[in-house]
């Protein structure tokens, strides 16, 4: 097994601005989760190399992503997202959110993208 230390950009490509950003990632490689919170992102806007990450490059790797936008509405990956490195070193992971898509992406460029649909939590 082996780590490799890189960077994660936030995508928002939705036509709302984004209030909160909520990244949870979770390694074979690791004994506790990762925890990655951001605020404000604006509509259609890329915020680049925001965290610094350690990450699996041989492992297995999942995240989980929830977004809460202007309007209040929250949005989840709910269970984690498998997506591994496969063996790439140094990446600029770009976890990307896709309102037309209704998805969250993780690409770790350039070796591997995985993708999958989110679900629209209910208010309290």
């Amino acid at each position: 097994m082996s780590k490799s230390k890189g960077t994660i950009s936030i995508e928002n490509k939705w036509d709302e601005d984004f209030k909160k950003v909520e990244i949870i990632y979770q390694s074979s490689e690791d004994d506790v989760d990762k925890a990655f919170i951001t605020y404000n992102i604006r509509a259609q806007q890329t915020h680049n190399d925001v965290f610094d990450i350690e990450y699996s490059s041989t492992g297995k790797s999942s995240w989980i992503g929830t977004v809460t936008t202007s309007s209040g509405q929250k949005w989840s990956s709910g269970s984690p997202l498998k997506c591994n490195a496969n063996k790439a070193e140094n990446c600029k992971i770009i976890i990307k959110f896709d309102e037309y898509r209704k998805e969250m992406g993780v690409i770790y460029t350039p070796q591997n993208s995985c993708h999958k649909k989110m679900s629209q939590l209910k208010s309290i």
